[in-house]
């Protein structure tokens, strides 16, 4: 995807130029406009020697295999990849997104309550996909579950800052006091909107908090993917490689609520900070069943009834 979305594309790169900085490694980045560039680009840089590439989508999973089985010797790091268990040089990172976003929801529909009285909350992503579906059925699924409502709204694509602001704007001015940016570079629109309503309007970010990005994050559904990549290059590296797949979710710190860090939290009363990390342990213990499809919330939200 496009560097410079301040999001899920940025943290990743920085993970990866961590390393390299820390250990003198070459690495380069291309932002792939077209799926139908991915073979010829990562044949390429095989070909030139680079050691380990890391795909920042799971678009590309099924086009991963095999290139990956012509370079035995150059190992692959797909985020969210889904295919090529059986290859020695492929490692799959999958985050237990859902699980960040269950107890973002739960987080959002308290606030919420705080603020106007009302448990509504609204998550605005991007674009549908499996990655962003599993964000946003945890996320109503915690909301649901502590007796609220969220509304997901979709801006269409991941740039179209307008049309975000838009829609925010129109959420806002309804019960949604605090709603959850889901929409790479578009955030930017959601983040105006709150502060163009003016004070007791908040937002939540992505990414790895974006709290640089707008006074009004006040928390932040957060995965961490900066130090997954970072992590992943140790691995390739480092001489600490396994291939398959792993997952990440809250017990590994990967995804999870974070709170804006320089006092913006502050309306947020410690009983709902309470509340919230109750939940989250009780995730960790497998107490709570989290979903990340449609039908898993369906069966959700009959179960708490």
């Amino acid at each position: 995807g496009k560097l410079g979305d301040q999001a899920a594309n940025d943290a990743s790169w920085s993970g990866i130029q961590k390393y390299c900085e820390e250990t003198g490694a070459e690495c380069s980045a291309f932002e792939m406009a077209e799926l139908q560039d991915f073979d010829s680009t990562v044949r390429a840089y095989c070909d030139k020697g680079f050691n380990l590439v890391i795909c920042n989508s799971s678009q590309v999973s099924e086009f991963v295999p095999q290139v990956a089985e012509s370079y035995p010797d150059v190992k692959f790091v797909v985020s969210e990849g889904t295919s090529g268990d059986g290859l020695d040089n492929l490692l799959n990172i999958r985050f237990r997104i859902a699980e960040a976003g269950f107890v973002s929801g739960a987080f959002a529909a308290l606030m919420n309550q705080e603020i106007n009285g009302k448990m509504e909350t609204a998550f605005i992503g991007g674009v549908r996909n499996p990655d962003l579906d599993r964000a946003q059925y945890g996320f109503a699924a915690g909301a649901k579950y502590v007796g609220g409502n969220s509304t997901p709204v979709f801006v269409g694509n991941f740039t179209d800052a307008a049309k975000a602001k838009e829609l925010s704007t129109q959420l806002f001015s309804g019960d949604v006091r605090i709603m959850q940016a889901w929409a790479g570079g578009a955030n930017t629109g959601i983040f105006e909107a709150a502060k163009s309503m003016g004070e007791g309007y908040y937002t939540m970010g992505g990414a790895t908090g974006q709290f640089h990005m707008s006074d009004s994050i006040i928390a932040s559904l957060v995965k961490n993917t900066n130090i997954a990549m970072y992590d992943a290059c140790k691995m390739a590296l480092g001489g600490e490689w396994k291939s398959g797949t792993i997952g990440l979710g809250l017990a590994e710190e990967s995804v999870g609520i974070k709170y804006a860090p320089d006092g913006r939290d502050e309306p947020v009363p410690q009983e709902i900070k309470d509340k919230v990390e109750e939940i989250r342990k009780k995730i960790i213990a497998g107490e709570i069943k989290v979903p990340s499809t449609e039908e898993e919330y369906a069966e959700f939200e009959a179960a708490l009834k």
